[in-house]
């Protein structure tokens, strides 16, 4: 079972902007040089792992890639760029920066976000298409593209910097993709995983209810609507009375509705009536449409009253059709008087015009509140009179490292003021914002972020404070913020060391006084008089101010020490001011509390009255539900930042509840879940109640602008989440106050699903009318049925579908049943934009009753998941049962495979401990027919003892060996009678200068010593000589003749060849028996010759890797049974097993097996491998073990054959190649990338292997193919060389599945522009030609299996076309299963002039059992058995001679054999031996 567990993830920012300076030859870069070169060098960044270090650091890989024609000289430039967290912290900030000695690279923090990186000595030039590749660390995590910034740039001094042009916004793709856990999670405990459409799907969980679900959002208080009766609101006869009162609203409702305004009060037919009811409250309203009187009244006490009743009929109206308004009867007012909405316009400036498009909608949506923080480190935002120097430079970000002329650059926005990193509002724009928002009955409350956060300001008043010094201009410090004498060392969350205003010097409170007085002037011009001035007040750092004279020398009593005190005294002298001034004191929690987190007394503050986000008059500001500038889902494709909680969507903000905070608890940030109780604890403890309810005021939405570059990301972030802000501040849920926590969920759904469908189909349009371009969410889709069900968040939303990978879109039709994976997205009401992409991938099969749905993943591995919509837990001790079919049949106990294993995403996966180990003891018993048998017609069964004593019974036991020699030698006379004794010590062996190799082994094994001269008796000699067979001289190298003489006590070994030699000592050694210190032989006298020149044995290592010792184990076997040929099977689908100089990714990821659904580490687990790479599905021969088997051969006389199968089965080497590819392609050096990529890159050809892979086919169409195998050709005859010269190079070529490559761009342009290539035949041909002639260049023979050669079943190619003598052509031919047309195979090859080994399966593989017993391990594919006696009987003579069953056990006929007639062969010089196959 492998059970992969979906989880979360969670994500964090990281930065780069770079600097860079060129020279050519010796002299600097121009500024046209330097421009040049910021549009060609190409930055590539890819988040590497957050969880290797658990979230503490992050690893990036940064790659440059010079594009251009020039050299990048290796020193005098400087890249600038940011991150959210400090890098390589551990040597950061350091006055001198960090080297990284083994990159030679300076790195370098600069102030807050910003980080420099230059080469220092080492470096090298990068040449024209040149990459160089970085690595360093990043503190904590990135899991987002927007995490890493845009906007790097280059500098070199004396020259404009300029912008790298690939990193600008239009290029967000200089991040590479984020596909795997390590990249997406932020430690090894994040549950978040980026939603599928399943997820998505089960996630918006609301019907479709076809129209809106609600009249109004906000919803009212009350509201009745009859819809069999109606007003039609013409506006050609509709008018608009309004009591004096509210002009303005009636001008306001006239200019939305069309309609013209009257002067008559009076109610009357056709008018919409604005009047005054006193007896309302503050924003109460009443609305009334009377289709009797066919008049509308709306009654309210204030303007804003009246303005919201207003919103409510003109959302009526846009819900309307032909403005067709039911009767309807509203009274309503809202839960709470501040309803508001917080805009940041400090990180990244967002312009006047927006603003007003924001009030446009909050004014819709009945919001009160513009809280709009103005300043912050990273700008000031507002012409203040008096204080030129905060918008001429505090304003702008630029590159300028002294702060002189601008802020330094920071958020992405580069190295001029061009970026929404500068902006600012005059003081007439400014009054425009304040006077628009009154019109909309919107107060505006400016925040002026101090002591923290206030880089801006203070680096604005020291230009000031320099100008005026330097002018002679008199009190230059007035407005001086901070104490020049301040050594205090902190650090800000955002890596600022110097943002915080010294509390202790008074030129501060002028400073703030001169402000807060421009702002009332400006507030007061606009008609709006300024009420509350919020003074920020949040994080500031640890350790600030500790060591100025000034707070050292101030007198203020507390009992709060450092920063506490310092902090509390700043908020007292501004609380002085603000009530000098008659205004409210606004802050955030944080500059309000100390940092035990005790409030403040509010009676040690001299203002009236105190605003907190959140404090004593409440604003509710929560950022785990209500900041905007969170991700919408923890996806890395989504913007924003993630500190509170991984995402906040628009159905979290709905469900906040705001009168019970302890009610919102849910997860953690990490996304596991927590409880109430955890929280609370059992004595409620970690739950205060709340004693003054009165003091909650109100809350608010919030976009923090880190992240918020444009007015497409403004509109993104914001909308539609504010409506949900808008509807929790204005209408108290019923759901709300329910305790059960189930009970309140399902009626929170119940009313989502009425929110969300009037989203859907009403406001989303309202707001693309208002030119907002609100976030359109991905669908959800999943399978029901086979059919695709789709949904998206609001109902009413467009959905399309691709299948060619987004070139063209269609509308999904009814009842459609996908056939392969598609793309998805969905589209807004105007038709005119699209939601993010998102894949649908077929998932699996649901098991019917179990809860579980079973997905192929590739090859043997299944995975069994489960249904998020039926699965039910399993309890201890319980259990649920699956039953799926599966094609074909499991007869045998090795059908099922071992170590099953369970995984989640970002988790260590462990085996299924119960699966571990070859004892396969999990699997069920075999014990009726139904199971041991494939087939109604299998005529198999397992033997009983009884059956199995039948057969071998015709064997006699003769008590003594039948043969003396196996192989039977050809003439061999024994006399058991008469024997010799060889003892160490005083036997010998006579020296012959040409067996000088096999005298030494016979030394070595038997312990004996050489000698020159020859002795009178007791030694071994070896005589260079023909041997006769039949009284003719042999002509084979592996003649020997063996005269074993106990009289002399001497042993004659005559050859003519080594060879012969050699297998001359293996039958003397067969002949041996053990005795004392030595060996007893008869005597005997035996001449020998083979029938085969080749006798092999094939043995496969990458379905499973066997070691170096099983290796030479094997070798030394098959010599003593003198075969001479080793298939070494070195690569298949499922590893290669060879190292190869130049292509380390071979063994990095061919070689292994493990979890890594992507492949990026290792190649997919298979055949019971397991999730780790230490089974026996990893594993590869290093050149050195490589060579050491080829020297064992050598000195064993063994030929060793190398196989790289391809085209087929060549799925470790694609793999491999293509983590290469894409290695070189994300350092942008995309020649490298294709130098030896072996598939086209989504080549959309389908089809699928016997091993069910879809994805093993080696591209013949590719040239990088052929540079591949002609590498593979030179490195692997360079190891054989100076050993064992390669002769032959195997190419496999078995088994290509039909329909590979047919889809293929490069195949398909081969084919239109090569004559005679059509079809997946003719490029098979067109491979082995291009194969043989790669291996012909080189001296070699080609091997090949025998289908790797064969056009149709029957026809083989033209061997002439593949090579030319004295160049041959082996193949080995396998599939001799008559049934299936192909036993003759051997003949039709050799007849067409291959050289053919047989191989046959039937009798030749020992992959298959030795019984037709389920117990029995292996497959049986070809045979349902074949033990020693089959092999035994095999007749190479003649191939119809072995053909007796078929794969039923039935007997085979004569027309099953031949059809008609045999096929004679009419070559049989051409059959040169036989080879046995192991497939291990």
């Amino acid at each position: 079972m492998n059970v992969y567990i979906v989880q979360r993830v969670k994500v964090c920012l990281v930065f780069l902007t770079l600097g860079l300076f060129f020279n050519h030859g010796n002299g600097a870069f121009t500024q046209e040089s330097l421009n040049d070169i910021s549009r060609t060098l190409e930055i590539k960044v890819n988040v590497v792992d957050n969880l290797e270090y658990n979230g503490a650091k992050h690893l990036f890989q940064l790659s440059l890639y010079n594009s251009g024609s020039n050299v990048i000289p290796e020193s005098g430039w400087t890249i600038y760029f940011y991150s959210f967290f400090m890098i390589e912290s551990d040597h950061l900030p350091n006055d001198g920066g960090f080297v990284l000695k083994s990159q030679n690279i300076r790195l370098n923090h600069i102030q807050g976000m910003l980080f420099s990186l230059e080469p220092v000595s080492g470096f090298g030039n990068i040449t024209s298409k040149e990459t160089k590749t970085l690595y360093f660390y990043g503190q904590n995590w990135a899991v987002s593209r927007t995490d890493i910034p845009p906007n790097w740039y280059i500098t070199s001094p004396g020259l404009q910097p300029r912008v790298l042009k690939s990193t600008t916004p239009d290029n967000p793709r200089f991040v590479s993709n984020f596909e795997s856990p390590k990249q997406w999670k932020r430690y090894n405990y994040d549950v978040y995983n980026p939603y599928t459409p399943e997820v998505r799907y089960n996630r918006y969980h609301v019907r479709d209810l076809g129209k809106v679900g609600k009249y109004i959002i906000p919803t009212p208080e009350s509201i009745t609507v009859d819809e069999s009766s109606h007003v039609i609101l013409d506006s050609n006869s509709w008018g608009i009375s309004a009591e004096s009162n509210f002009v303005k609203e009636a001008e306001y409702l006239a200019g939305k509705s069309g309609l013209h305004t009257e002067t008559n009060k009076n109610i009357k037919a056709k008018t919409i009536s604005l009047l005054k009811n006193s007896s309302l409250a503050n924003e109460e309203y009443y609305l009334a449409i009377d289709p009797v009187g066919n008049h509308i009244v709306i009654k309210a006490n204030t303007g804003p009253g009246m303005f919201y009743g207003i919103q409510s009929l003109l959302s009526l109206i846009d819900g309307s059709t032909d403005r067709k308004l039911p009767k309807t009867e509203i009274s309503d007012k809202p839960r709470f008087q501040f309803r508001g909405m917080h805009l940041d316009v400090a990180r990244n400036f967002h312009t006047k015009e927006t603003v007003m498009k924001l009030l446009d909608v909050m004014a819709m949506y009945k919001m009160n509140k513009l809280h709009f923080h103005l300043t912050d480190d990273e700008g000031w935002r507002v012409e203040i009179a008096g204080l030129p120097e905060l918008t001429s430079i505090a304003s702008k970000r630029c590159h300028d490292l002294k702060d002189e002329t601008c802020l330094i650059s920071q958020l992405g926005s580069g190295p001029d003021n061009s970026t929404s990193g500068s902006g600012f509002y005059t003081r007439d724009e400014y009054i425009d914002i304040v006077k628009y928002a009154a019109g909309r009955h919107i107060e505006v409350i400016p925040e002026i972020d101090t002591p923290g956060h206030a880089r801006a300001a203070i680096k604005a008043m020291e230009a000031r404070f320099k100008r005026l010094s330097d002018a002679g201009q008199p009190n230059p410090s007035a407005h001086r913020l901070i104490d020049p004498s301040d050594t205090s060392a902190y650090s800000s969350v955002q890596m600022f060391n110097d943002n915080a205003v010294n509390p202790c010097i008074e030129s501060t409170y002028n400073f703030i006084s001169s402000v807060i007085d421009d702002l009332k002037t400006m507030h007061t011009a606009a008609g709006q008089p300024l009420r509350v001035f919020h003074f920020g007040g949040d994080e500031v750092a640890n350790g600030a101010w500790e060591n100025s004279s000034a707070c050292i020398a101030l007198n203020f009593s507390s009992s709060l020490t450092g920063r506490e005190k310092y902090k509390l005294y700043f908020v007292q002298r501004v609380a002085d001011l603000t009530n000098q001034k008659g205004l409210k004191l606004g802050g955030w929690e944080d500059g309000l509390m100390d940092a035990n987190k005790n409030p403040y007394a509010i009676n040690t503050l001299a203002t009236s009255e105190v605003i907190a986000n959140p404090w004593d008059n409440l604003v509710l500001s929560h950022a785990t539900h209500l900041y905007f500038d969170h991700p919408y889902e923890p996806d890395p494709e989504e913007r924003g930042l993630y500190w509170a909680t991984r995402f906040t969507d628009t159905f979290k903000s709905f469900g906040y509840n705001a009168d019970d905070l302890y009610k919102n608890i849910d997860v953690r940030r990490s996304g596991q879940p927590i409880t109430k109780p955890e929280v609370c604890t059992s004595d409620n403890s970690g739950c205060p109640p709340l004693n003054k309810p009165e003091n909650i005021i109100g809350m608010q939405g919030h976009l923090w602008s880190e992240t918020v570059l444009s007015k497409e990301n403004f509109d993104y972030m914001i909308f539609p989440r504010i409506l949900s802000v808008a509807e929790r501040a204005w209408h108290k849920a019923s759901w709300e106050t329910v305790e059960d926590k189930e009970s309140r969920e399902n009626q929170r759904n119940q009313d989502w699903e009425l929110f969300a469908n009037t989203i859907g189909y009403k406001e989303m349009k309202r707001l693309e009318n208002m030119g907002v371009n609100s976030r359109l969410a991905p669908p959800g889709a999943k399978l029901m049925n086979h059919k695709l069900t789709v949904n998206t968040e609001f109902p009413g939303m467009q959905i399309e579908y691709s299948k060619d990978n987004g070139l063209t879109w269609k509308n999904i039709p009814e009842q459609y049943e996908p056939n392969d994976n598609f793309l998805l997205r969905s589209k807004s009401p105007n038709g005119l934009r699209v939601s993010r992409l998102t894949k649908f991938t077929l998932n699996g099969y649901l098991i019917q009753g179990s809860g579980m749905r079973i997905f192929h993943i590739g090859g043997s591995l299944y995975k069994l998941h489960p249904d998020p919509d039926t699965y039910r837990s399993i309890l201890p001790n319980k259990e649920i049962v699956l039953e799926f079919r599966s094609k074909y049949w499991q007869s045998a106990r090795t059908d099922i495979m071992p170590n099953w294993y369970i995984a989640a995403e970002g988790l260590q996966s462990q085996i299924i401990q119960n699966t571990e180990g070859e004892s396969l003891n999990f699997v069920g018993p075999f014990d009726t027919v139904n199971k041991w048998k494939r087939f109604p017609n299998d005529k198999f069964n397992p033997y009983t003892p009884s059956a199995r004593y039948a057969i071998n019974g015709i064997v006699p036991d003769l008590k003594l060996p039948g043969k003396h020699l196996l192989p039977t030698p050809y003439l061999m006379t024994l006399d058991e009678s008469s024997k010799v004794t060889i003892s160490r010590g005083y036997w010998v062996v006579l020296d012959s200068a040409e067996f000088q190799n096999e005298i030494k082994y016979l030394t070595d094994k038997l312990h004996l010593v050489k000698v020159s001269t020859k002795p009178l008796s007791r030694y071994i000699t070896f005589v260079k000589n023909t041997v006769l067979i039949d009284g003719q001289p042999s002509s084979s190298t592996e003649a020997y003749k063996l005269v074993i003489d106990p009289i002399k006590n001497v042993v004659t070994i005559t050859a003519n060849h080594s060879e012969g030699a050699f297998f001359g000592i293996q039958s003397m050694l067969r002949l041996s028996s053990k005795i004392g210190n030595g060996i007893e032989l008869p005597k005997a006298e035996i001449t020998d010759e083979p029938r085969f020149g080749y006798r092999g044995m094939h043995l496969d290592v990458s379905r499973n890797f066997h070691t170096v010792e099983d290796v030479k184990l094997l070798l030394n076997a098959m010599a003593a049974y003198k075969l001479n040929k080793f298939h070494f099977h070195l690569t298949d689908d499922e590893g290669w097993r060879l190292e190869i100089p130049g292509l380390p990714e071979l063994t990095e990821v061919g070689s292994k097996r493990c979890d890594d659904l992507k492949e990026e580490t290792c190649t997919l687990s298979q055949l019971g491998s397991g999730p780790t790479s230490g089974s026996s599905g990893s594993g590869y021969f290093t050149i050195s073990q490589y060579q050491y088997i080829l020297h064992e051969a050598k000195r064993l006389h063994i030929k060793v054959i190398p196989e790289f199968d391809m085209p087929g089965h060549a799925r470790a080497a694609i793999k491999s190649m293509e983590k290469r590819y894409n290695y070189y392609k994300n350092n942008g050096n995309m020649t490298k990338a294709n130098e030896f990529l072996l598939a086209e890159i989504n080549d959309p050809s389908k089809y699928l292997t016997v091993q069910f892979f879809n994805d093993n086919a080696v591209n013949p169409c590719l040239e990088s193919t052929y540079n591949f195998i002609g590498h593979i050709m030179k490195k692997v005859k360079e190891m054989h060389q100076a050993i064992q010269p390669l002769s032959m190079y195997h190419f496999g070529g078995d088994e290509v599945a039909g329909g590979a490559w047919l889809k293929s761009s490069a195949c398909l342009k081969l084919m239109n522009e090569t004559f005679g290539l059509k079809n997946g035949a003719d490029l098979k041909e067109y491979f082995a030609k291009r194969v043989a002639l790669i291996a012909q260049q080189e001296g070699l023979d080609v091997g090949s299996w025998e289908d790797g050669v064969m056009r149709t079943l029957t026809e083989p190619f033209d061997v002439n076309t593949l090579v030319t003598p004295p160049r041959k052509v082996f193949t080995y031919s396998w599939n001799n299963i008559f049934e299936w047309g192909s036993g003759d195979h051997a003949y039709i090859q050799a007849n067409a002039g291959y050289k053919v080994i047989l191989g046959h399966a039937t009798h030749l593989y020992f992959d298959h059992p030795y019984e037709p017993d389920p117990e029995e391990r292996g497959y049986y594919w070809a045979t349902r058995f074949t033990d020693t006696f089959k092999t035994f009987s095999f007749v190479p003579g003649d191939i119809y001679y072995n053909a007796d069953l078929k794969v039923s056990g039935e007997k085979l006929t004569q027309k099953d054999i031949c059809k008609s007639t045999c096929l004679q062969l009419n070559k049989p010089e051409n059959i040169i031996d036989e080879a046995v196959t192991e497939y291990l």
